[in-house]
């Protein structure tokens, strides 16, 4: 709406279309990692027969508390330069973190998580899944935390970086496979 009455105003030298009555904040927040939360397979199939994917997905206190923390901050912060104090939620008005309204960014990750200890994590720095040489897992499941943004310009970037790496390891494998081949040659020359 912003953007089109400033075009309207600006550039077709318009009024504006539309006046506010309200101003909306929605807050997302970065989650902690939970175990609890996680990705397993359903009983319920698609049409080929395949497991559907589950995703249960817990929020824990301290996601609750961060959202109440920012909303006062908030608050504060109208008060102090003089603004109408902010409507909040509910639940948050009420201080009933029991009936905290959350919604999910329908981007799931760290289920394969990224970093250097098997007891911690899936996959090593270069997406390799640790002790199975050659399998790679790419996609947000190897994120080492979870973010509140969406998540495909990391992805495309970790897909860039492994794609680099499974390069250079076909390129090292090759020459290792010619120098080998070089040798068996030069010893049935002799």
């Amino acid at each position: 709406m912003i953007t089109s009455g400033l075009y309207n105003r600006l550039i077709r030298k318009r009024g504006l279309s539309h006046r506010s009555t309200e101003l909306r904040f929605d807050a997302m927040a970065e989650q902690r990692l939970d175990p609890e939360s996680r990705v397993t397979l359903s009983k319920q199939r698609d049409r080929l027969g395949q497991p559907l994917a589950r995703v249960d997905w817990k929020i824990g206190s301290c996601e609750i508390e961060s959202i109440k923390r920012f909303a006062q901050i908030m608050v504060d912060e109208f008060d102090r330069v003089g603004l109408p104090r902010p409507q909040l939620a509910d639940w948050i008005e009420a201080d009933d973190s029991g009936a905290a309204a959350f919604m999910d960014m329908a981007h799931p990750s760290c289920t394969t998580r990224m970093g250097t200890d098997p007891l911690t994590s899936v996959v090593d720095p270069n997406a390799m899944v640790h002790g199975i040489d050659g399998l790679f897992v790419a996609g947000s499941s190897v994120f080492p935390t979870p973010g509140h943004a969406n998540p495909t310009l990391m992805v495309l970037t970790l897909a860039i970086r492994l794609a680099d790496h499974l390069k250079r390891r076909h390129q090292i494998e090759e020459s290792r496979k010619a120098s080998i081949r070089d040798r068996q040659l030069s010893t049935h020359h002799i």
